[in-house]
């Protein structure tokens, strides 16, 4: 079939035959939103008393609503539509006058796009007033109505709709197309099949993309055709959503705070009452030796003070350790004979259940740390691996390059630097998660009262972080407990 092109009014001359027409016939010019001509019977209902005075009548008081409706009109991409049909309320002298219209898209000038517009008066509805007021408040309300066959063909959508879906070669999309995900078009025309109401929040396709509408679709009846007709009725809730986003991932985000927190307070509470625990016990010997010298020299007592101090002294190192604030000496270290040291080192502080086994160190391999503080760290991780395993096992170390991916997985490190892996592995009892999430706390410890500070763990990491590295901790129930200190490693040649 031909398509038919728009008529094009290019002077009031095209129009003489039109004069004489006693129904109400006008042109109004879309684009520039004003009067173009009127008929004879046209200036009567306008109630002008010259054409003059209609063509420069001010309609800037029109509605959005009405407007999109005009626009929606004209906007059928250069094709002509034919005669549509529809009810509207004028108010020539600024009261409402109801009439059906007869539109047909055409041009004026030089390519305005315009409509030709014959009014015919209805009597039926006149008596029907709140016909009008409903059929005005659905053209004026920014609520997204729109009609759609049971098949999924849009059939009608008011200017709100229009505006939202229409782009400049079609008036929208079909209820397939409408929707993001293609079985909430399935969903709804099965529940409108079925006679139940749907509704539901679903992310839209519009012409300005994707955006998330409330969604309401009803079952009702198209007046001309009588056919059963899916009737949907949406509100735009992007904003609302992305709203409601923003405040779940703020209350989210202020729960962990909170929660972190918490085990900050929960860590300093321990770590207080941990130091005013072991220093009250170094006191009361100190208290009880310095009694015993009052009566007398005597040389346990003298021990005895000479113990506490060290013990306290070990204390406020531990404490320093862990705080990232002791004096560090960081210089070379040689892989391969710090591994026979510590081994030897830790070999001197177990029993003969457990085995300590260690593999080999390429060669020229070095770090930077503090030689006597890494001693002492990895010493304290042997102990922590003893107590693991109470009817023995077996401890294994290694000294080797940390690979760029496991660099990446790290915390607090620098991606493009190079580290040195050293772990110690043991064959004990092994974590649980929870357990294993509070090991670095400072005081948290799962041996018996007066086995041990609480302080290993915690020291180790303060060293690890004070030295430029880090420290991780792989265990579960059963299976062992492995811990790699990270250390920078040393320049070649250094």
């Amino acid at each position: 079939m031909a398509e038919r092109r728009r008529p094009h009014f290019g002077s009031l001359a095209d129009l003489e035959l039109l004069n004489d027409v006693n129904t109400p016939i006008w042109i109004f010019d879309v684009d520039r939103h004003a009067m173009w001509w009127a008929n004879t019977a046209g200036l009567a209902f306008w109630h002008a008393p010259s054409l003059d005075e209609l063509l420069h009548r001010d309609f800037s008081g029109d509605s959005e609503a009405v407007r999109l409706r005009l626009r929606q009109l004209v906007d059928t991409d250069g094709a002509s539509p034919g005669i549509i049909e529809e009810i509207w309320t004028l108010y020539p002298r600024e009261e409402p006058t109801t009439v059906a219209v007869d539109m047909r898209p055409v041009t004026v000038d030089d390519g305005h796009d315009a409509l030709l517009i014959e009014a015919r008066p209805i009597h039926e509805l006149r008596e029907d007033p709140e016909a009008l007021r409903i059929i005005e408040a659905a053209r004026s309300s920014r609520m997204l109505v729109s009609t759609f066959s049971l098949h999924g063909e849009l059939i009608s959508q008011n200017p709100a709709a229009y505006a939202t879906y229409a782009t400049t070669t079609r008036r929208g999309p079909g209820l397939n197309e409408r929707f993001v995900e293609p079985d909430d078009a399935q969903r709804i025309v099965a529940a409108i099949t079925a006679r139940i109401s749907f509704e539901a929040e679903l992310a839209v396709n519009t012409a300005t993309g994707q955006r998330i509408h409330q969604v309401v679709a009803t079952r009702g009846r198209d007046p001309v055709t009588g056919e059963y007709v899916i009737i949907l009725n949406e509100e735009d809730l992007t904003e609302n959503a992305r709203l409601r986003q923003d405040l779940e991932n703020l209350n989210r985000q202020l729960e962990s705070r909170v929660a972190d927190r918490t085990r900050e307070l929960e860590m300093v509470g321990r770590l207080a009452g941990g130091v005013a625990h072991d220093f009250n016990n170094l006191l009361g010997v100190i208290s009880l030796s310095v009694e015993m010298l009052e009566d007398g020299p005597d040389p346990a007592a003298a021990a005895n003070v000479d113990h506490a101090v060290r013990r306290a002294s070990e204390l406020t190192q531990q404490l320093l350790s862990f705080s990232r604030r002791q004096r560090l000496e960081p210089r070379r270290i040689d892989a391969e004979p710090f591994l026979r040291r510590a081994r030897s080192a830790i070999e001197g502080i177990i029993n003969g259940d457990t085995t300590v086994v260690s593999g080999n160190v390429a060669q020229g391999l070095g770090m930077d740390a503090d030689p006597d503080q890494l001693e002492l760290a990895l010493l304290n991780l042997a102990r922590n691996a003893k107590d693991a395993m109470p009817s023995g096992g077996k401890i294994s170390l290694s000294i080797e390059t940390a690979s760029q991916e496991e660099i990446r997985e790290l915390d607090s490190v620098k991606d493009d630097a190079r580290y040195i892996c050293i772990s110690i592995a043991d064959t004990g009892e092994g974590m649980d998660e929870q357990t294993r999430q509070s090991a670095f706390e400072p005081f948290f410890t799962t041996r018996g009262v007066g086995r041990g500070s609480g302080l290993g763990l915690s020291m180790v990491y303060g060293f690890a972080r004070q030295s430029g590295g880090t420290l991780s901790l792989e265990s579960s129930p059963g299976q062992g407990t492995t811990v790699r200190l990270y250390l920078p490693q040393s320049a070649p040649g250094r």
